[in-house]
């Protein structure tokens, strides 16, 4: 029957609440992560940050995107050109996660599991290791000290708990069940 389900399950359950409640937590995920990672760069060894600093001159991920898409317009790619829009990138880069771990949890709900640990790991290592390496935007994975690739995972498995939580919140919030597609309970529209 084509209007079986109430409205509100159609709404929680329709393309764009898994897009809307993906950009809120890659939102929040991507806020998270960050301390994250500056609490563990902060103790890493002296000799590892010179040599994570000289490689980040020649290769910042971001600012090298940047630059290659202001080139593609026709522009001009100077310096604040591409910091402006290297911090667009960056956002628009953990809320699209977000809303790709939005699709997919419901389909392999092993991605759910220790809050989003198996999300974390293959985030950290398609995100980090193979797509900058394929698009050319950083110095090959041996290139980087093991702190960095320490601290890319760690700080993606912190995306990836936070965006799970704020999965699990939003959930309760509108009372959806995940895998079962029903209300658990019917809000009053009593005023």
């Amino acid at each position: 029957m084509l209007f079986r389900k109430s409205l509100a399950e159609r709404v929680v359950e329709s393309p764009w609440t898994t897009v809307a409640y993906g950009v809120l937590a890659g939102a929040l995920a991507t806020i998270a992560m960050e301390p994250v990672t500056e609490f563990l760069y902060a103790d890493e060894d002296d000799q590892h940050k010179k040599r994570e600093e000289e490689l980040r001159k020649q290769y910042s991920p971001l600012a090298t995107l940047a630059a290659r898409l202001i080139e593609l317009v026709g522009a001009e790619p100077t310096e604040e050109r591409k910091q402006r829009l290297a911090t667009v990138l960056h956002w628009a880069y953990g809320m699209g996660w977000g809303v790709l771990y939005a699709a997919l949890r419901r389909r392999l709900p092993v991605l759910r599991k220790g809050l989003g640990l198996p999300f974390g790991v293959l985030f950290a290592l398609i995100g980090d290791e193979v797509m900058t390496q394929v698009l050319g935007l950083t110095a090959p994975p041996k290139a980087w000290p093991i702190d960095a690739h320490v601290r890319g995972l760690v700080g993606h498995i912190t995306y990836a708990a936070t965006a799970e939580g704020a999965f699990r919140v939003l959930e309760k919030a509108t009372a959806l069940a995940p895998n079962r597609g029903k209300l658990r309970f019917r809000p009053s529209l009593g005023y």
